[in-house]
């Protein structure tokens, strides 16, 4: 035997071994390969809100803004399915600015207030909140606060 038939001889005992140490690997018949059973992904079914993480411009649940100040809030929203999302601003308990949204092939996309939405008027603490109202999450969501300071 040659150097050359050798060397195959070895890599082809190498392969085998190594194949055979994959353990728990189910064994597909002879000239057909195994294949997993096919199931929906993350893109079909109805809309379903899975995470919300709502931040302020510093990249913080919190922030500190002068009184007249202009101050934006941003919703990164993880879900799967397709569907119509709908969803309120909400600063200390009163509707600022209403979203909807169709949602296909849902994965993460963000919401932003607009410039003028949340209110920096009135010194002192104000929470924030991004109340969907549909699909219904099965969670609580994130409160966050900023806090209005006279200049």
């Amino acid at each position: 035997m040659g150097a050359g038939h050798r060397v195959r001889a070895i890599l082809a005992g190498a392969l085998t071994v190594l194949l055979a140490g994959c353990a728990g690997a189910p064994q597909a018949p002879p000239g057909r390969p195994a294949l997993p059973p096919v199931q929906g992904g993350a893109t079909t079914g109805p809309l379903r809100i899975e995470r919300v993480e709502i931040t302020f411009p510093n990249g913080f649940g919190s922030i500190t803004v002068p009184k007249g100040g202009r101050l934006t809030a941003r919703a990164v929203i993880r879900c799967s399915g397709n569907g119509a999302f709908r969803a309120d601003w909400v600063v200390d308990g009163r509707v600022v600015e209403t979203v909807t949204r169709t949602v296909a092939y849902g994965t993460t996309f963000e919401v932003t207030t607009s410039r003028d939405a949340l209110p920096t008027f009135e010194p002192g603490p104000h929470t924030v909140t991004l109340l969907i109202r549909e699909p219904e999450p099965g969670f609580d969501l994130p409160v966050v606060r900023y806090f209005v300071v006279m200049q």
